[in-house]
């Protein structure tokens, strides 16, 4: 790497104007984000204006200016040649002695995309001009080099897109695992082995009479022996819901006004929660009168079937995309909560929606459901079963996202390793002229010089803060010192044995600060 060279992307890049003589909405490209790629541009029906358009060609290097910082940038594929796209996505032609996806994982490495944020300008929309990207430095090979480096990083990356596609499938398999063990537990074969050895099994509530069942009811699932169905409206002390009107509520008040938005599978959230006055909520709460332990089901819009426990101890108002369900002694609220959030019982409600503007499940539809009850005794024992299996399958989610992290953490680290994070911004000491032949001034260059202080600490011991354990060769080509070799190691010697600040860590190559 010692004969790698350090020039400006202004170098390598020209944009490319060449004006399209006959634009044409068929043919428009766009940048995804998060470094998605470059693809045709959905047809539309564009008015014809002042804006022009100009042709792209495979091979180039192509950017958002508005997006560039959210990963829109790419490579015009083959496929888009002859393409049109705006000033506002601007393509530029690579110079023979680089590779285009040298300097898309240039920008890709180590998402280095993000900290270019700060340079965009602008009233408005900001963009980030051609001129701020001249300016940027980067690490250049010779093109066999290059190549073969290329070659590898396609390898390794073929390699992490199969493991994420498997990361996917996992979390998928055990989502489906969630699924069928709550369907179990509502069906009773979680706890067919616990009934075996369990005489008390007593129902006390009015179960609906089998002939009824039998000759209008169409029942879902088998349930067991010691099991009833019940009708929901049946079951519960309570189903209701909130006002019919909208209240005047602020983000001031005497008492908390609870929507569809702040009701989550995990709880109550109180993220821009508001509040009405105590005369307001006095007429609400007699209708609903909301107190802990009760369900709180979402039965409006598209998050309908979203549903929690109240833990509040204090009463709220409530709007009436939200019911309100309160169950008797007979049953555990946290069964009756795994029951309206299993799949099933998802499905079954959401299939029933009505409206048209705002579609909803009324309280008649509610009411009319059909709940399987065992024993309390039971409910118990299912709930208390379900939860160790769900932490189980938590417990292997969080294993994957650590694999997944993991994963990326290599990616970037591969990346980083073959640039070397050698991606600063130009320093003081650059001559003036380079920085003039792309129409840049004091001004802009003196704020580019203040992005890269903030963005990317040279100074040794501030590199390994940051970013911990590193290789030599990547923290030499971050370093103030990534011209000079010697002068690295001089300081860092001095940090190592002098001012015993650095160590070499147990994996052998690389360095860490002392802990």
């Amino acid at each position: 790497m010692s004969n790698w060279k350090i020039v400006f992307l202004g170098e390598l890049l020209t944009e490319s104007k060449i004006e399209s003589e006959s634009p044409n909405t068929q043919k428009r490209i766009r940048v995804k984000l998060n470094v998605g790629g470059v693809e045709k541009r959905p047809d539309t029906n564009d008015k014809e204006g002042a804006t022009k358009y100009f042709v792209r060609k495979q091979g180039q290097f192509i950017y958002g200016k508005q997006n560039l910082h959210k990963g829109a940038f790419g490579i015009v594929p083959d496929v888009l040649d002859g393409y049109e796209s705006s000033s506002d996505i601007p393509a530029f032609d690579v110079h023979d002695s680089c590779y285009p996806e040298w300097i898309f994982y240039f920008f890709k490495q180590n998402k280095f995309y993000l900290k270019l944020e700060s340079l965009a300008k602008g009233v408005g929309s900001k963009r980030i001009q051609a001129k701020d990207l001249y300016a940027l430095k980067i690490s250049l090979p010779s093109k066999d080099q290059q190549q073969k480096i290329l070659k590898e990083v396609r390898i390794f990356e073929q390699n992490v897109d199969r493991l994420n596609k498997e990361f996917s499938y996992q979390f998928a398999l055990i989502n489906k695992l969630k699924n069928i063990s709550t369907n179990e537990a509502i069906q009773g074969k979680l706890t067919e082995k616990w009934r075996d050895n369990d005489s008390d099994n007593g129902i006390k509530l009015n179960a609906i009479s089998k002939d009824v069942l039998s000759e209008s009811i169409n029942i879902p699932f088998e349930i067991p022996t010691e099991w009833c169905w019940h009708f929901l409206g049946d079951a519960m002390l309570k189903i209701t819901d909130g006002t019919h009107h909208s209240p005047h509520n602020g983000a001031t008040g005497d008492y908390k006004y609870i929507t569809a938005k702040n009701i989550k599978n995990d709880g109550i959230v109180l993220d821009n929660i508001t509040y009405v006055t105590k005369e307001i909520h006095k007429e609400i709460y007699a209708r609903c009168n909301p107190q802990k332990g009760d369900i709180l089901y979402i039965k409006d819009g598209a998050t309908t079937g979203i549903c929690c426990i109240n833990e509040f101890d204090e009463e709220f108002s409530m709007l009436s995309s939200v019911a309100l369900l309160k169950p008797p002694p007979t049953i555990f609220n946290k069964f009756l909560l795994l029951f309206l959030q299993s799949s099933f019982y998802y499905n079954y409600i959401r299939a029933g929606m009505t409206g048209i503007a705002i579609t909803r499940v009324t309280l008649k539809k509610l009411k009319e459901s059909l709940i399987p009850v065992p024993s309390l005794k039971e409910q118990l024992v299912i709930v208390e079963k379900l939860n160790d299996l769900l932490q189980q399958y938590q417990r292997l989610e969080k294993q994957i996202e650590l694999n997944k992290e993991n994963t990326e953490l290599l990616s970037n680290s591969v990346l980083s390793e073959v640039f070397g994070n050698n991606i600063n911004i130009i320093q003081n000491n650059v001559k003036g002229n380079f920085h003039n032949n792309k129409d840049g001034n004091l001004a802009s260059f003196n704020a580019m010089v203040e992005f890269n202080k903030n963005n990317f600490p040279m100074n040794i011991e501030q590199i390994l803060l940051e970013n911990g354990k590193m290789s030599a060769v990547a923290l030499w080509k971050m370093s103030d010192y990534h011209d000079n070799i010697d002068r690295f190691y001089e300081e860092l010697k001095k940090l190592v044995e002098i001012e015993k600040k650095v160590v070499e860590s147990e994996e052998k190559g690389f360095l860490e600060l002392v802990k």
